[in-house]
This record gives structure tokens, sequence and C-alpha cells, in this order.
């Protein structure tokens, strides 16, 4: 009769307290770590809620979940909002830190999946974005494990409302060693709800038309456009024409006209440039008015002088009396 001792392996006891920090940690890292819209106008926002986290190993585990973010108040119509870091650090207490320590693991890592929901008005959306979990395990004495990632851009078609809505979470967690291999249990593959009954929506905001300080009417009456001051015609001489200069009497006095006028003594007077600008006057009259204008001025211009100059001959006796 062989009689011998049959020896088992098992594996060793996986301590519970432990594995129920880490399902908290990643609950915490992973809802801490939901998408907001951008840094501007930010609203510190504080949510509790009581996770359920599902697990092949240990069962269903309760995880209440303090939430604290900083979120903005409002968001633009068709510009991205920016992506900023986030992160979460959640404390681990010495006796817990011993229990991990005394299977022989030395690091917490792995990624939690954050899954919301951004209720807007073109409708509703899923965001999900995973966070990085890592964190070393001390001999002794207290430590944190911490989380981080960054928030997507989102972009808006409507303004209106909206809101961020906390959803499930999934957490794919390791215990590891020095050598970094993963000790018992190994990865930690669970999937956390919100408990019913709760208010689980983190944050609204509100979306607007148009960027805060700039008019909110897109198109505004920019009022009467400024008439700009014609340039005159090159080939017209305007100071000639407003002043009602003259030149030599004779048919070519009304094609070429000097810049001065002359009285009946034939002494030059200057007439100053720019005239009936100064006056307050329509620089630029019609020009066919112009042209009759100036005609009509040279005309009676040169038969003044031509009825002086027949005048003084007629004094000086070449021409007989009328």
């Amino acid at each position: 009769m062989r009689t011998g001792k049959h020896t088992h392996t098992q594996n060793p006891p996986t301590p519970r307290g432990p594995l129920r920090l880490v399902m908290a940690t990643a609950v915490a890292s992973g809802v801490l770590a939901l998408p907001g819209t951008g840094p501007a106008a930010a609203d510190p926002v504080s949510l509790t809620l009581r996770y359920t986290c599902s697990t092949s190993l240990i069962g269903n585990l309760p995880v209440t979940v303090r939430i604290h973010s900083d979120l903005p108040e409002s968001a633009e119509v068709g510009k991205p909002t920016q992506t900023f870091p986030v992160s979460a650090a959640v404390p681990v207490p010495a006796d817990a830190a011993m229990a991990l320590a005394g299977i022989g693991v030395t690091a917490v890592e792995g990624t939690v999946e954050a899954q919301a929901r951004v209720t807007a008005p073109e409708g509703e959306r899923r965001v999900k974005m995973p966070v990085h979990v890592k964190a070393g395990v001390p001999a002794a004495g207290p430590f944190h494990i911490e989380a981080s990632g960054s928030a997507p851009a989102l972009t808006f078609r409507r303004a209106g409302s909206a809101r961020i809505t906390v959803d499930d979470l999934v957490a794919h967690l390791a215990l590891k060693n020095a050598r970094g291999d993963a000790v018992y249990p190994g990865e930690i593959a669970a999937r956390c709800t919100p408990d019913p009954g709760q208010n689980n929506v983190l944050a609204s905001f509100h979306i607007t038309d148009f960027h805060p300080g700039r008019n909110p009417d897109p198109d505004p009456d920019p009022g009467p456009t400024p008439t700009p001051t014609p340039t005159p015609d090159p080939g017209t001489d305007t100071d000639q024409a407003a002043s009602g200069a003259t030149g030599p009497a004779g048919p070519a006095a009304a094609t070429s006209a000097p810049t001065t006028n002359r009285t009946t003594s034939d002494a030059p007077v200057s007439t100053p440039r720019d005239a009936l600008p100064e006056t307050g006057a329509d620089p630029d009259p019609d020009p066919d008015l112009r042209l009759l204008g100036g005609a009509g001025l040279l005309s009676a211009a040169a038969a003044t002088l031509f009825a002086t100059r027949r005048h003084r001959r007629r004094l000086r006796g070449h021409l007989p009396p009328p």
C-alpha cells in the first residue's frame, strides 16, 4: 500500500482590503479625470457618488467616491475647446500599504477608461477617456496612488445649455513586484456603475454664439459709408475754373487761361489756391455745370477786356466816335 502525502499548490491569499483600495483608486481616478470644456471661467464642482464595481475575483465591490473638478462655465459655438491635463491622487493608509507589501507588490499600474455623456442642444454624445494609473508601493508607511490624463477637445454646433453626466468606468489594473512581473491575482478588471437613484450630473455650462466681449450682433449696421473726395480731372485747371481767371484776349483764352486775374487796370491779382474747399463748398460740383460756368466767366471777362481796349483806342483817336 503506497502511502504518501499529496501537496497542493495554492495561490496566496488575496487581501480584500488592498483590492478594495485599488478599486476605489480606479473609480476616483477615472471620475476625477472626466472631460472638461476648457480653462476659461473655471467653476469648481463637487459630487459624491456611490459606485458598484463588478469583479470576477471578489464579486461586487461598493465604493463611495467624492468627485472634485474645475470645469468651465461656458463654451463657444464652432470653436474647439482646449484640452488640459487632469490628475487625481488617492491616499493609501499605512496598514493597506503593509498588506500589499506582504504579498510582494511594489507597484500598481494600469488604465481606467472614464465614460461620460455630454448632452448639448445638437444631441447627446458619449465621451471616453483613458487615464493612466502608476504608483510605487513602499515597504511601510502611507503613500499616494496617482492618476493622470487629459480631457479631449469638444466642438459644439448650436448655442444653449449643456451638461456632463458621469457614467460607467472600466478599470484594468495590475499589481507588480520589483521585477515588473504581475503578482497574483495579476490584472484586475472591473466595470463600475453608479448606483441608481443618484444625481450623477457633474456640471452644467452654457454654449454661446459669440466670444465674450465681442458684439453679439454678427452683422451690425456700419452706418453710412463716407464718400471719398473725388480727384479732379487732370485736364481741367480747377483753380482757373473757380476763380474765373482769364488770359490774353482772343480765341485762345477759352482753352488756356493763366492762374492770375487781371482787372481793367491790368494789375495782376493773386488768387489763393483751394479757396472753395475752405468755405465748405462741394469740392467737385457737377462737371457739366462747372464747364458751363467756367465758359460763361471766360466769355464775360473777354468781352470786358475787349470793350476796355476799344474804349482806349477811341480816346487815342484811332476809332471814330459811335
